[in-house]
């Protein structure tokens, strides 16, 4: 017996052979699930951080707060920096009304922070962050499923 193979092109258009399905179920399965590229972003950049614009809350530096969050790449961002345990990049929108904000309806100034605490409950999604430092964002990145910018660390201000 020899099994069937097929050809398989994928987004980034590299082939590989994979066996055919063996029944329409396996079809089904295999055409549903996404490739591995497509799950999972590239990886970012070192001076580069998970943006998550909020409507009315200024993380300041030893800040913990509590953050709700619903909107899709907002989601997005909070599950993939939980994911890589990386830290993100807290930014106040300029108005609070736009439902997404785009990078220049962001200020430049925002405060690093790491999540906490990932909490999915009936009534949404929340994040629970502790500020850290300030940045300053340099540019947006594109090709991510969330915001993502090269930041510059800012010095803290001696009092």
């Amino acid at each position: 017996m020899s099994a069937k193979h097929t050809l398989i092109m994928d987004a980034e258009s590299e082939s590989r052979y994979q066996p055919e399905p063996r029944s329409e179920n396996d079809a089904v399965i295999q055409a549903t699930q996404p490739s591995a590229s497509a799950r999972r972003p590239a990886a970012l950049p070192d001076d580069a951080l998970i943006i998550i614009p909020l409507r009315n809350l200024v993380l300041f530096p030893g800040l913990v707060a509590p953050i709700n969050i619903g909107r899709e790449r907002t989601i997005a961002a909070a599950q993939e920096a939980t994911r890589a345990e990386r830290q993100v990049g807290v930014v106040l929108q300029r108005d609070a009304e736009t439902a997404v904000p785009q990078p220049g309806q962001l200020h430049q100034i925002g405060t690093v922070a790491s999540i906490l605490r990932y909490v999915t409950q009936n009534n949404g999604h929340y994040i629970v962050c502790q500020g850290h430092q300030r940045f300053r964002i340099i540019e947006f990145l594109d090709g991510y499923p969330f915001l993502a910018a090269r930041v510059q660390l800012l010095p803290e201000a001696d009092e």
